[in-house]
């Protein structure tokens, strides 16, 4: 009785795991690493799951309002993450509740506005992440350099 009741709860897990991707194999860090080049963006949260990866950050704003967008995937500009020797690279597929280039999230002034860029699937636990790969014109690119998750 006892070795049905286990291929039971074995596969019901099975199918739990299978219905919920990126659910059941999550590995949650919370940590405040400011940007190296813009000091008022922070990575607050990074998630890794079996099938991707979650990065919160926080934009604050104590000059006046702004406006923020990121560059949407397959742009030569998106976000990526790539390791520390750079020879590997998880590009963005999408992100949340801040708009893409060429549109706009207005951020009041004093108020800290938090959205989430989604990559691939990585077990890095020490990576850069860095806005675009071609050449910024009018702004200064957003780099978080040697992110480290404890």
């Amino acid at each position: 009785m006892k070795k049905s009741y286990s291929c039971i709860a074995v596969l019901m897990l099975s199918m739990l795991c299978w219905l919920s991707p990126g659910w059941v194999f999550a590995k949650a860090y919370t940590l405040r690493h400011a940007s190296t080049t813009q000091p008022n963006v922070t990575v607050t949260k990074v998630e890794q799951t079996n099938t991707r990866t979650l990065i919160e950050l926080q934009y604050q704003t104590a000059d006046g309002d702004k406006k923020v967008g990121v560059y949407p995937p397959g742009h030569d500009l998106a976000f990526y993450i790539t390791d520390l020797k750079k020879s590997k690279k998880y590009a963005l597929r999408q992100a949340k509740n801040v708009a893409f280039i060429p549109n706009e999230t207005l951020i009041k002034e004093g108020e800290t506005h938090t959205f989430t860029l989604i990559f691939p699937k990585t077990q890095l636990k020490v990576f850069h992440l860095i806005e675009g790969s071609g050449q910024m014109v009018g702004g200064v690119p957003w780099h978080f350099s040697n992110v480290r998750l404890r």
